[in-house]
């Protein structure tokens, strides 16, 4: 399976981040770049490898199936950020093999399909998708549930619903909401990969406590810009320097841990940036050429 999925890499890794990566390039969307598609990416190899200790196994072009819907999922929130992005997305993955005809492989069909209905959030009841583990309606929208989870998981949650105008007094009730349908589904159908279940359920409480704490501060305290502590201060942080100013997530990082006093937001976004570094598209030999000094003044990904 290792040889599998690098000999995949090597053939499509640079190529797709490339089309994400420019795609992204006239676009602010920190949370939905090229560096969450490479994430959920890592997240779906992860799945798999789980998988295969259960004796489930996913041939050359099922992996192929995988990297390519990944990398084009979420591709259309560069165009529009309404929740039906993936008709956008799907659209231009179309586009990608009508100009590149001779990358075109089996099963492309499914490929578009998922992409367009990946983020039906009715939690994927009425997708008509065959009930399997390696379905790839299932791993992608599973591998991208997971991407919400974890302290990288609070910070996009803010981002993209804020810029969707959601009130931040209705935030917590609005991520919770859509956190634990995450979490359900993602349980229904592969809660029995134990081991992989529970790291999972620790990154799921890690983000489910920090909105309940929100939700609280905010009962105390309605929104306010003023709030410089706790959950809401790390919010408000989040509004000023990257909703407003269009600062990248690492920048802003590095400025609080030094500048903000209270211990809770340095803490925060100190666990925010080991989660960035730890998962980010730099750390893979094959796409370090895209964050060279010259490529990073053009970029602001997570």
């Amino acid at each position: 399976m290792e040889d599998l999925i690098y000999n995949i890499e090597q053939k499509w890794l640079k190529t797709l981040f490339k089309v994400c990566r420019n795609t992204f390039s006239d676009s602010f969307l920190p949370s939905h770049d090229e560096t969450h598609h490479y994430r959920v990416w890592t997240i779906a190899i992860e799945l798999i490898r789980e998988l295969g200790t259960q004796d489930i196994h996913f041939s050359e072009t099922d992996i192929e199936k995988i990297l390519i819907a990944v990398f084009f999922h979420d591709i259309g929130m560069a165009k529009n950020l309404d929740k039906e992005h993936g008709k956008i997305s799907r659209n231009i993955c179309e586009n990608f093999f009508e100009i590149n005809p001779g990358k075109k492989i089996r099963g492309l069909n499914e490929v578009y399909e998922t992409i367009e209905k990946h983020d039906n959030k009715e939690y994927k009841n009425n997708i008509q998708f065959p009930m399997k583990p390696t379905n790839l309606f299932f791993i992608l929208s599973v591998s991208d549930d997971l991407d919400a989870f974890g302290i990288i998981g609070i910070y996009r949650y803010a981002e993209i619903f804020l810029m969707r105008n959601i009130n931040i007094n209705d935030l917590p009730e609005k991520v919770l909401d859509n956190l634990n349908s995450r979490f359900d589904y993602f349980q229904k159908n592969y809660g029995f990969l134990v081991r992989f279940a529970e790291k999972q359920k620790a990154r799921y409480l890690t983000i489910k406590s920090f909105y309940e704490a929100l939700q609280k501060q905010l009962t105390d305290k309605p929104g306010t810009s003023s709030v410089q502590y706790g959950p809401l201060g790390v919010i408000t942080n989040i509004i000023q320097f990257v909703l407003e100013r269009k600062l990248s997530p690492d920048v802003i990082s590095e400025h609080i841990m030094k500048n903000v006093d209270d211990l809770f937001i340095r803490e925060f976004f100190k666990q925010f940036n080991l989660e960035i570094l730890s998962t980010h598209p730099r750390n893979n030999h094959l796409l370090q050429c895209y964050f060279t000094k010259k490529s990073k003044s053009n970029s602001s990904s997570m």
